[in-house]
């Protein structure tokens, strides 16, 4: 094969070296974006929707403005309660804080054109375990 260049001009990364620099990409994004969890209780729906919009629209209401990573409903002590968890990217803690609080504000606002609400709740994760925010 005269004439031809070799199909790689240069070495291949090692796997071992990729691993660590890709490890260490994802740990900066670990750091960087702590999750947060919204619970609101929901008292009732307003006429003319369906329980499946609620959801629908709380979570329509976060992802404008963060990565949505989940979401449930849970019955507790007889009343619904849905729990969204996000993730928030500001540059320090008090910021991120202050966003997730006026997130989960404006994806209660929301939700309130198809049902009642009661009691929004903003936690963050702390070291394994959910904090008030």
């Amino acid at each position: 094969m005269l004439g031809r260049e070799p199909l790689l001009a240069e070495p291949a990364p090692t796997l071992p070296g990729f691993l660590i620099a890709h490890a260490s990409q994802c740990a900066s994004r670990l750091v960087g974006m702590p999750s947060f969890r919204a619970q609101l209780n929901i008292v009732g729906l307003r006429p003319g929707y369906r329980p499946e919009a609620v959801m629908d629209t709380a979570v329509a209401a976060l992802a404008e403005r963060h990565h949505v990573e989940a979401n449930q409903l849970d019955i507790v002590a007889g009343i619904p309660r849905i729990t969204l968890r996000f993730t928030v990217e500001e540059p320090e803690r008090g910021a991120e804080n202050r966003t997730a609080r006026e997130s989960a504000a404006l994806m209660r606002a929301a939700v309130e054109a198809v049902a009642v609400t009661q009691r929004l709740a903003v936690l963050r994760r702390v070291r394994g375990t959910w904090v008030a925010v």
